[in-house]
């Protein structure tokens, strides 16, 4: 019976050095709030796994945050199925540095964040910055009464912000925010899944042209007090991403001057509102740039000026080659752009040379153009010869297409 014992005692003192050699982690603490007494405030910074379970029934306040409350640290805060939090003046959650928040609402038990004051913009929102973590995921759960904050970083005034974050949400409604709903900035990556997002002050989504790419299945996003999907341009940032615009029940309203050394993909009923002055640049020098749009003739690509008027924003420019292909596409109001070594008055869409490149247009409409239609770098971009015939051109002041 000694020797059993004495075996025992080897075996496991064996596997603790193991253990100890492979260098395997402790797990770590879980905290859990619970106490049934009053609201719980919430204010210290989340560096170690916790979880919030809900204490009252019904829409009792469970929790209070009294500020910026903080997660981070690698640390996943998780928020159980009918926990109701109310949030104070300026207040919100920020979750940082890989954390994560895990949200398990139910369709009978959703999670609340809500304002100490039912008033839009009373505390600050929800955000998730230099965080990937696979446990970012938001089940259903309502966000309201947030976007107050007022920093610099415009990504930062929704009352959902990803800055360089990857989240996923899942049956949420993002409702009676000050300003915007979601926002995601260039390196980010949101996930929209049978949510709402409605009656918040500007439009359901902010993001920018290096990225605009929103991913959203079964999604009401209308009702906002502008329903489309804000891109805005960033000053002489270029875009090196891929994009592949496959989201079209609402159309994307584009600011500034959305420079691209990549290629842009539209998938038929694309639909792009032009702000003043606004434009499509693409540099081909490094060879990779292309803007591919093809429609149909029953969900034909838009791209036109928020206005109507004639050369209200400047058109699309193709920089030494590249590739450009567009079929079943109406461009309406541009008409001014140009580009190095032209000294003409501009078009709506312009082909350079510099080095090889295609241009093919079918059954595109090109109206309300200020100068010219088209214009062509003859000597080096390959185009279809019958350019002028297949396609309609309405109110051109000068040429539909002018080769040089």
């Amino acid at each position: 019976m000694q020797n059993i014992l004495r075996i025992l005692i080897l075996c496991i003192g064996i596997s603790v050095i193991a253990c100890q050699e492979r260098n395997i982690p402790e797990p770590k603490a879980v905290a859990v709030f619970t106490t049934p007494d009053s609201v719980k405030t919430l204010y210290r910074e989340i560096t170690s796994d916790t979880i919030i379970k809900n204490i009252y029934s019904g829409s009792t306040t469970d929790y209070r945050i009294m500020n910026m409350w903080r997660i981070s640290n690698g640390a996943t805060l998780t928020i159980e199925a009918g926990v109701n939090l109310q949030v104070v003046q300026n207040g919100g959650i920020f979750v940082s540095d890989g954390a994560a928040l895990k949200i398990l609402g139910t369709a009978t038990n959703p999670v609340n964040i809500t304002g100490q004051s039912k008033t839009k913009g009373f505390w600050n929102g929800i955000i998730f910055e230099n965080t990937s973590n696979p446990s970012n995921e938001l089940n259903h759960v309502v966000i309201e009464y947030a976007g107050g904050n007022t920093t610099s970083n415009m990504f930062y005034s929704a009352a959902l912000a990803l800055v360089n974050a990857h989240v996923q949400l899942n049956n949420a409604s993002i409702r009676n925010n000050k300003i915007y709903g979601v926002s995601f900035d260039s390196t980010s990556v949101l996930n929209l899944e049978s949510c709402t997002i409605t009656a918040n002050d500007s439009n359901p989504v902010l993001a920018t042209h290096v990225n605009f790419m929103l991913h959203a299945t079964n999604c009401n996003l209308l009702g906002n007090g502008n329903d489309k999907i804000l891109v805005r341009s960033i000053a002489n940032v270029t875009g090196n991403l891929n994009q592949q615009i496959t989201y079209t029940d609402l159309p994307y309203l584009i600011t500034g001057t959305a420079r691209y050394a990549s290629a842009l993909t539209l998938a038929p009923n694309t639909r792009l509102i032009m702000g003043k002055l606004s434009s499509f640049y693409f540099n081909n020098d490094a060879g990779n740039a292309a803007i591919i749009g093809s429609g149909t003739f029953t969900q034909p690509i838009r791209i036109e000026g928020e206005k109507p008027d004639s050369g209200y924003w400047q058109g699309i420019v193709m920089h030494a080659g590249g590739q450009v292909q567009l079929n079943y596409c109406r461009i309406v109001g541009a008409g001014t752009a140009a580009d190095f070594g032209y000294q003409g008055s501009g078009a709506a869409l312009m082909v350079s040379g510099g080095q090889p490149g295609n241009l093919l247009v079918e059954n595109c409409t090109i109206e309300n153009a200020f100068f010219n239609g088209i214009i062509i770098d003859t000597a080096a971009v390959n185009y279809n010869s019958n350019i002028e015939t297949i396609n309609t051109f309405i109110n051109i002041k000068n040429l539909p297409v002018v080769y040089y």
